[in-house]
C-alpha cells in the first residue's frame, strides 16, 4: 500500500488542488465527526447507461451499504494474515 502525506492550503475561493493526475476525475467526501475529510474515489455511471437489470442491483447494493455502514479496520492484522496466506504451499506442489 503506497501512502503519501502531503499538506494542502485551501485558497480563498474554498478549493484545494490534488494536482493534476486527478484532474477530471470524481470523488465522494465524508465529513468525519472529527472535523476531518475523506475523499473516496468514485466512479459515475450516467441513469442512461443502466440496463433493467442493472438499476435492480445498484438499488439492492445502496440499500445494503445502508443497512451496513463501513467500520475501521486493524491494518496490523489484516497484513498479518495476507503474509500468512502468501507464504501457504500452493495446492500440488
Amino acid at each position: 500500500m503506497n501512502t503519501e502525506t502531503d499538506i494542502k492550503r485551501v485558497g480563498k475561493s474554498g478549493q484545494i488542488s490534488l494536482g493534476k493526475q486527478l484532474a477530471g476525475h470524481y470523488f465522494r467526501e465524508q465529513r468525519q465527526d472529527d472535523g476531518s475529510i475523506v475523499l473516496v474515489p468514485v466512479v459515475v455511471v450516467a441513469k442512461s447507461h443502466w440496463s433493467v437489470r442493472d438499476a435492480g442491483k445498484i438499488r439492492k447494493a445502496i440499500a445494503w451499504a445502508a443497512a451496513n455502514p463501513a467500520k475501521g479496520s486493524d491494518v496490523e492484522l489484516v497484513a498479518a494474515k495476507a503474509e500468512g496466506a502468501g507464504s501457504r504451499s500452493k495446492r500440488g506442489k
